[in-house]
């Protein structure tokens, strides 16, 4: 697996696959699960996985302090149960807890956009 720091995404011993180009598109997934919260955001041409987690965490940020109530919807959207969620955040620190419910779901987006690439 490519490991970014804490951020394993894809497998990287397939070397026809073009990560700047799954990076792309999971920064797409990102901007449309967690639509209308992205649209004051602007993505970027080539993102890295820290760009894409802290795009993650400013979300999920705006959401806790704006609407905590649609954070579930927003689990719902990613496909993440809140269960499975809380759970993650629960065994962490609670200062830390957006930072690791971020990587969680960036590790679910970039998931959700290898299947799809890799069966098309």
């Amino acid at each position: 697996m490519e490991n970014n720091g804490e951020l394993i995404l894809f497998p990287n011993d397939l070397p026809d696959h073009d990560y700047k180009e799954l990076y792309r598109l999971t920064q797409e997934q990102i901007f449309k699960d967690f639509y209308p919260y992205s649209k004051d955001h602007q993505q970027v041409d080539t993102p890295t996985p820290q760009e894409l987690r802290m795009l993650i965490f400013q979300l999920l940020t705006q959401i806790i302090q704006d609407s905590p109530s649609q954070l579930g919807a927003i689990l719902y959207r990613v496909d993440i149960s809140e269960k499975s969620a809380r759970r993650h955040v629960a065994e962490t620190n609670p200062q830390n807890s957006t930072q690791e419910l971020s990587g969680l779901i960036l590790r679910r987006e970039a998931q959700k956009v290898w299947l799809r690439k890799s069966l098309s």
